[in-house]
């Protein structure tokens, strides 16, 4: 099982972009770049080359769905399960939880 982490990494592409000297301010987490990018880091972390393998299954808000199903679809999931988790989302967070299964 494998969770978003949220500890600095550095700074996200964009900021760094931006930025000649990064400060502790400007640094990102994992989660802060998945939600940047999320298809992009899928792809980075599970379909290039000596990346991990695709899990079995993966969880996920539905505000994400649009931005990564035709990804999951391609990469051989299917959505398995659908699950309330708030009437008032707000942020990244979805009203649904959902899980894709291969």
């Amino acid at each position: 099982m494998r969770f978003l982490t949220c500890e600095p990494l550095g700074v996200s592409e964009s900021q760094a972009a931006s930025s000649s000297s990064p400060s502790p301010s400007t640094w990102t987490d994992e989660a802060d770049q998945f939600f940047e990018a999320p298809e992009a880091w899928l792809k980075r972390e599970y379909g290039g080359t000596g990346g991990l393998p695709w899990p079995s299954h993966l969880v996920y808000f539905s505000s994400l769905h649009r931005d990564i199903s035709a990804l999951l679809v391609q990469s051989g999931y299917k959505m398995c399960g659908s699950f309330f988790h708030t009437h008032f989302p707000e942020g990244r967070v979805g009203a649904s939880v959902l899980v894709s299964c291969r």
